[in-house]
């Protein structure tokens, strides 16, 4: 007979056999553990094999607060532990439809010119900040992602890094001028305070470990601040992604050139992350104009 121990540690091992980013392995484990502790509240003397979708369904009715997307999320969870466990299992029928939430938050061009400015970099706090920003802004780059960006990886001569990716993949990113200023004069004060051994390009600056790596934690810290202190609404690490999917279409980029730069992998995923553009983006590319004006 299964025991909820027995069947979380099929999990762990699962997730340790399975190349994953680490963000991806923790919400894997995080929804696997909550599914089977409610089965196994409700069903104590059933084996797990005998889960159906019908099951899940009633478990994901138990969340009245997640998303169409969260819920998505958790239903691959577990199909995916499914499959590595028993094979072929009645949850490959599981599916479930993400409801498109419309336009999410994302910044403007005076909303970042704000955050920016706002930023004290006369603190070492503000010079570190300053480059976590233009970078996530530059490159696209995720919180979990530039939490694990190490110094082996940064080129700065070359204006580019690799960085393992979500999905378990290594990429190249590429950065410009402005970030790569920024990055310079935060290095230069990294090194007086990073700890012996860490090789993370963002450490923490100050509480109670300084000179340790930042975590997802700290960067969503980071952005609360942001936007605190810019007086602009709150937004989430992620809202810097889809800021530079934005601007960088609205810059004149073409949708291919977002998606390589930025990691997607569909211009669908693109177009999903640009639903912020406004039609006055079109302003430059006018067919009138530039007939009238050439």
């Amino acid at each position: 007979m299964y025991h909820l121990s027995m069947i979380e540690a099929e999990v762990l091992k699962m997730l340790a056999l399975t190349e994953m980013s680490t963000a991806t392995k923790q919400s894997y484990e995080f929804y696997c553990r909550d599914f089977f502790r409610w089965w196994f509240e409700n069903n104590p003397d059933l084996d797990p094999i005998l889960v159906s979708v019908d099951d899940v369904m009633l478990w994901l009715s138990t969340h009245p607060k997640w998303t169409s997307s969260t819920k998505h999320i958790a239903g691959s969870a577990l199909k995916k532990f499914y499959r590595w466990k028993y094979g072929e299992h009645p949850l490959e029928l599981l599916k479930i439809k993400r409801v498109d939430p419309g336009p999410q938050r994302t910044l403007d061009r005076g909303e970042l010119l704000d955050v920016l400015s706002s930023i004290d970099t006369t603190t070492i706090g503000g010079i570190r900040d300053l480059a976590i920003l233009s970078l996530m802004v530059d490159t696209g780059i995720r919180a979990t992602e530039i939490c694990n960006l190490e110094m082996d990886r940064l080129n700065l001569d070359k204006k580019r890094f690799t960085v393992k990716v979500k999905g378990g993949g290594i990429a190249e990113k590429l950065f410009f001028d402005y970030t790569g200023l920024c990055l310079r004069n935060w290095l230069v004060l990294r090194d007086e305070i990073v700890m012996k051994g860490v090789k993370n390009v963002f450490v923490s600056v100050g509480g109670k470990r300084p000179g340790t790596p930042l975590t997802r934690s700290g960067i969503r810290y980071l952005s609360k601040k942001m936007s605190a202190l810019s007086g602009i609404a709150r937004f989430s690490p992620h809202c810097l992604r889809r800021t530079f999917a934005t601007l960088a279409t609205e810059n004149g980029a073409p949708s291919r050139v977002v998606q390589v730069a930025g990691g997607w992998k569909s211009i669908r995923m693109v177009e999903r992350y640009t639903k912020a553009l406004k039609p006055e983006a079109i302003a430059p590319f006018s067919p009138i104009d530039k007939l009238m004006n050439d």
